[in-house]
């Protein structure tokens, strides 16, 4: 297995707590992915408000969903690729192609071009450009920093998607009323050319230890398959991170359902509450830093969940936006804590010729869990949003007792 090349000495006045930022090419990532992220954010969160507000609830429901829909044949051709090639410049290309997809929209939206098909078109594009390049950024983090601090540079990754599902979702709410939507469409382009100039300060390492020249995508993601349903641990956090994606993925993809149909809630108040779940992963995400040295995966865990469930209880019985928000931010505490750990606990069990396909792995079951939850909830005007959310509570209540009696985790 190739050795990732790293500085040989971190900067040691970065605090124990957030160590793999000692390493200049990992800060790099991080800050810059950042704002990045912030950007799709904002984006994601202003689509789905303008598509809710032209065409509908349900039509904004399945453009969410079918964005996710690329993800099932692009991101094992990333992970794939990520254990063939540099990381770092197959992730530089896939950032491009988002940036020209985020530009396209925002010209689009400019032209008044904000069909149903126009939205799903591009809804498409950005799903299939995204995932190619999503495999190779989680798999890229093992490049810059050693083992001993992958732990935490895992949780800073998690951290840092935390912060941007803070920040995203509040500052396109507070955007597109006084600037319309297209501000924010062109602040997520931009937020890409950011990312750019990071990875171009990035030094250059070799590939991992590749598959054959001659073994295609296909195969090679076959042979991550197996290897990844070979190794019981990995099984087990993927299994629970599937879970995580189902019962969360409606709250980041599909927010302005709940907003809505729950509370006849306008912009503001919508970026308020989708923005509250990642202010809770944020506050988590500290915790997470100063407790990560003396708590294990499975407490973590087995933590995370009945958090997840009692958030998603309180937010189907608020009767206000405002303890709406409180119990979204409770769902973001508990997304936190589970993501990081999961990851984390994922990057150590996995070689790293197969770190790439593995999540690419990962990636896919996001895609088969993901749409199922957005569909689900997407029954908001037939069954009634408060009753969706205060059933994937008892659903989640119900496998975190399973878990537990069966010591899956």
């Amino acid at each position: 297995m190739a050795a990732p090349t790293t500085e040989a000495v971190p900067d040691r006045r970065v605090p124990v707590q957030v160590a793999a930022l000692g390493y200049r090419d990992y800060r790099w990532f991080w800050v810059a992915s950042v704002v990045s992220n912030t950007g799709s954010m904002m984006h994601m969160a202003a689509l789905n408000w303008v598509v809710a507000d032209l065409h509908g609830v349900t039509t904004a429901t399945f453009v969410a969903g079918i964005g996710l829909i690329p993800m099932l044949v692009s991101s094992p051709i990333g992970g794939a690729i990520a254990d063939r090639y540099e990381r770092r410049l197959v992730f530089l290309w896939a950032v491009v192609l988002q940036m020209l997809t985020a530009a396209a929209l925002a010209l689009a939206y400019e032209a008044g071009w904000t069909s149903v098909g126009t939205c799903v078109a591009l809804a498409v594009i950005g799903g299939f450009t995204g995932s190619i390049g999503a495999p190779v950024q989680q798999a890229i983090i093992t490049d810059l920093v050693p083992v001993a601090a992958m732990r935490n540079a895992s949780v800073l990754n998690s951290t840092q998607f935390t912060v941007s599902r803070s920040l995203g979702p509040t500052l396109a709410g507070v955007l597109i009323g006084p600037l319309g939507a297209g501000t924010v469409f062109w602040a997520n382009t931009v937020s890409f050319a950011v990312l750019i100039v990071g990875l171009n300060r990035m030094e250059r390492r070799p590939p991992p230890s590749r598959p054959s020249d001659a073994e295609g995508y296909v195969a090679a993601f076959r042979s991550g398959c197996r290897y990844t349903l070979g190794n019981a641990g990995l099984r087990v956090t993927l299994l629970a991170g599937f879970i995580v994606a189902l019962v969360s993925s409606p709250l980041q993809l599909n927010g302005q359902v709940i907003a809505k149909e729950a509370f006849d809630a306008g912009p503001t108040a919508f970026g308020l509450l989708v923005g509250a779940f990642g202010y809770g992963s944020l506050v988590s995400a500290l915790g997470v830093l100063a407790v990560d040295r003396g708590w294990t995966h499975r407490g973590l865990v087995l933590t995370g969940f009945p958090l997840v469930a009692a958030g998603r209880f309180g937010l189907s019985v608020s009767p206000v936006v405002a303890l709406g928000i409180v119990a979204n931010a409770v769902v973001g505490i508990a997304f936190m804590i589970l993501m990081s750990t999961i990851l984390s606990a994922t990057h150590a069990l996995c070689d790293d010729e197969y770190r790439g396909r593995v999540m690419s792995v990962w990636m896919l079951l996001w895609g088969v869990a993901a749409p199922i939850g957005i569909a689900v909830t997407g029954l908001a005007e037939v069954i009634g949003i408060r009753w969706i959310l205060a059933g994937f509570a008892v659903l989640l209540a119900g496998l975190t007792l399973l878990a537990r009696a069966r010591g899956s985790f």
